[in-house]
């Protein structure tokens, strides 16, 4: 879907896909209380639009998560690994270590992309960081949404690096899941 391994979307399915999500979304409307509508920060314009169209048929206002990025590989081994030895699993662990391995032989300011990883180890880190100023949406209630969920990090991270700074970021819709 995010354009790796030369797939993508093409109009047919993209408008039967949106027709489909509105009728999702009817069915689960009352549910979705915020103040706010915003998208996982992505380089796929996908959870953009996804994000737009709840907006629009929720009634909230949209934000863009300018204030939101993806953390580098130097910043993510600089302060924010799990030592691998805390690890129980281990496959888990194995594949953790060498990911860790991989990362400090690259650029340290290349910004990680968790679609990259191991689903097994994507929850083991923190992709995302406030960068700027929330003050505007302090004690604001967002819903984030991610167009394509697989283990939840993306949405987790979001909102944990939101409630951090004082945002509420306790609900997520995600477009597409295999949980």
């Amino acid at each position: 879907m995010k354009g790796m391994n030369g797939y993508r979307i093409v109009p047919m399915y993209r408008r039967m896909f949106f027709r489909r999500a509105k009728e999702i979304i009817e069915t689960i409307s009352e549910d979705l209380v915020a103040d706010f509508v915003m998208p996982v920060p992505s380089s796929y314009g996908f959870c953009n639009e996804f994000s737009l169209l709840l907006s629009e048929w929720l009634g909230i206002q949209h934000i863009v998560p300018d204030f939101l990025g993806k953390r580098t590989i130097g910043g993510i081994l600089e302060n924010g690994i799990v030592e691998p030895q805390a690890i129980e699993n281990k496959r888990t662990r194995t594949l953790y270590a060498s990911q860790l391995a991989a990362w400090r032989k690259m650029d340290a300011d290349q910004h990680i992309a968790m679609k990259e990883l191991d689903p097994k180890i994507r929850p083991l880190f923190q992709p995302l960081e406030v960068m700027s100023d929330v003050s505007h949406i302090a004690g604001a209630n967002i819903l984030i949404v991610d167009d394509l969920m697989s283990t939840g990090t993306s949405i987790r991270s979001a909102s944990e690096a939101l409630r951090a700074r004082g945002v509420r970021a306790d609900k997520g819709v995600c477009f597409l899941s295999g949980l």
